[in-house]
């Protein structure tokens, strides 16, 4: 039994002398890649050998050295370390990261806390530029809004002068069709009047044929003419006066004067 357990001892002394023996090849392998520039490779080997703060730091490197910036933040964030000068770098690499992604106000922070561990002019420098680049972006920021205002004034104003165009187009071709309406209707009254014109000028000049036929007859047919219509006369009145005796209604008569007697016709009531 006790001869098992030093030969399984001694193959797990193998086994561990064989991984460290991988680690440290892998390591090495990650250390070529990264001072050849091969930033890929390095980040690969580092990957397989992390054990410790130290490997996420060496990975996040490699990672922001290939321009995976998100990727370095996440990696550095994974190191957790008492180490100062460790702590320290790893911030100062943070706020590098963080102005590769442009996110300068994250920038400033981290750097910040660099600086409260370790007072370093690298550091500091950055810290200057990003402030600078802050100031910058809020007056442009400010100069922007301005001209953004001023666009939008301008915009304003021409959808003012637009508005006050069209307005002022309406009015005009209300203007025209008010004219235009008022000469139709003047055309119509001239066309009435010329109508009514017409119709009277037609209506004279029948009167006048009238009168003209009848001032071209005799004296003999003009007599013939009252004649006639005296008889006519007449014979309506006998008409309406049997028409009356028939019905039995009482009615008054005179006898009117004769040429003789000085009428020649009877004349009811």
């Amino acid at each position: 039994m006790k001869k098992l357990w030093v030969v399984a001892l001694f193959v797990f002394q193998i086994d561990v002398l064989q991984a460290g023996l991988f680690d440290f090849q892998t390591y090495k392998k990650a250390e070529k890649s990264y001072n050849s520039g091969d930033y890929e490779k390095a980040s690969e080997h580092y990957r397989k050998v992390i054990k410790n703060p130290q490997g996420y730091y060496n990975f996040a490197n490699s990672l922001y050295k290939s321009g995976k910036y998100e990727d370095a933040i996440k990696a550095y964030e994974q190191v957790v370390t008492d180490d100062r000068e460790l702590e320290y770098k790893k911030l100062h690499n943070m706020g590098n990261s963080f102005v590769k992604t442009n996110n300068l106000q994250k920038a400033k922070e981290f750097y910040e806390k660099a600086l409260k561990i370790k007072k370093d002019k690298h550091t500091k420098d950055n810290l200057e530029a990003v402030k600078k680049a802050l100031q910058q972006q809020e007056q442009n920021k400010k100069q922007n809004s301005g001209q953004n205002k001023d666009k939008q004034n301008k915009k304003e104003n021409k959808k003012d002068k637009d508005s006050q165009k069209q307005q002022e187009k309406k009015k005009k071709e209300k203007a025209e069709e008010k004219k235009e309406q008022d000469k139709e209707r003047k055309r119509d009254q001239k066309d009435q009047e010329k109508s009514d014109n017409k119709k009277e000028e037609k209506s004279k000049k029948s009167d006048q044929n009238k009168d003209k036929k009848q001032s071209d007859k005799s004296p003999k047919e003009q007599n013939a003419e009252k004649k006639n219509q005296k008889d006519i006369s007449d014979m309506e009145e006998n008409k309406w006066l049997k028409l009356l005796q028939d019905n039995k209604i009482p009615v008054m008569l005179h006898k009117a004067k004769t040429k003789e007697s000085g009428s020649d016709e009877k004349n009811p009531w």
